[in-house]
């Protein structure tokens, strides 16, 4: 693997890396930053005050708007490039009925989904859907579903949208995973104790691919997205965690050492489970908390962006054998 690696310092946080428009965002300690594809700063601010308040979630809802979710609030901000790399933003609506909003996501179907310290999951949307978010068209409350999952400050729930007007929600203190319908209703429809999740993510849009653990080993599960039976399952050798999929049934997954590549296919009501290339990126092939790292964002099949936390940035790109 090659990395170009940015030093932010050791005295830094770094809590989200998210790829928005054609930028590349980053928190760092309670500052937003915008940075162009060769890594220039071009824009900074601190929309929470630091010392009172951390931001927990930060998600694109569309090229313009951003959702930043903090200790005390959520705020949405749209964002202009009115020149190129020149930045100005406007704070159209702010959200502060709970407190720790580790979790924003948009939708399928546009709604914006909330969640706070109150444990309640708040489905908004736009009063106008067809005209562009501002503080003439600000986002209104559809409902609420109660006593889903809790949010800790060093704990925030997973959501997988099912693309079917279902959500997959998970926490992992909880060991607790849940399926709800956000449309044409929202409610909860499954619940069930006992899985501890590192991850989840879609790799079709029959199958959901779910790896955690059940003390003291770590497993894959696939369920099926219409019946939310699982139809198929594996142990995994270390702590692995879902990344990203490729394709359909192709997807990517690893720890803090190992980048690997696994396909499936079924025959015959049978899963058949290939391993298409594995890859190391620490020495000796050894995790090392200091150098440890999730993947954060592909650029494309073997090219991804990631943080550690030192402090670093770095981009890496995964060869062929």
């Amino acid at each position: 693997m090659k990395d170009y690696t940015k030093d932010f310092g050791e005295d830094v946080f770094i809590g989200h890396l998210t790829l928005f428009n054609r930028f590349i965002l980053l928190t760092v300690s309670s500052n937003l930053h915008f940075y162009n594809k060769i890594f220039n700063l071009i824009f900074s601010h601190k929309f929470v005050d630091g010392k009172k308040e951390e931001i927990l979630s930060l998600n694109p809802y569309n090229d313009e708007t951003l959702v930043i979710g903090a200790t005390d609030i959520v705020r949405i901000v749209n964002f202009y490039e009115k020149k190129k790399n020149e930045i100005t933003f406007e704070v159209i609506q702010e959200f502060n009925e709970s407190e720790f909003y580790g979790l924003n996501e948009k939708l399928f179907n546009g709604y914006l989904l909330v969640c706070g310290f109150d444990r309640k999951y708040c489905f908004y949307e736009p009063e106008k859907e067809e005209e562009k978010l501002s503080k003439e068209n600000l986002f209104k409350l559809v409902n609420k579903v109660e006593l889903v999952h809790n949010v800790y400050d060093d704990d925030c729930p997973g959501i997988v949208d099912l693309n079917n007007g279902r959500i997959f929600s998970w926490l992992n203190d909880d060991k607790n995973i849940k399926v709800l319908d956000y449309t044409p209703q929202q409610r909860i429809i499954y619940s069930k104790n006992g899985y501890g999740l590192h991850n989840a993510g879609l790799v079709s849009d029959k199958y959901l691919l779910l790896m955690g653990l059940i003390y003291p080993k770590y497993y894959t599960w696939i369920m099926d997205t219409e019946s939310l039976e699982i139809v198929y399952k594996w142990q995994t050798p270390q702590n692995d965690s879902f990344m990203t999929a490729l394709s359909e049934n192709k997807f990517l997954y690893g720890s803090e050492s190992r980048l690997a590549c696994d396909e499936f296919s079924v025959e015959n009501n049978q899963f058949k489970r290939k391993i298409i290339y594995e890859d190391y990126y620490c020495k000796d092939k050894k995790e090392s908390w200091e150098d440890s790292f999730g993947v954060k964002d592909f650029l494309n099949e073997r090219t991804f962006i990631t943080i550690n936390v030192r402090g670093k940035m770095m981009v890496y790109y995964c060869k062929e054998k």
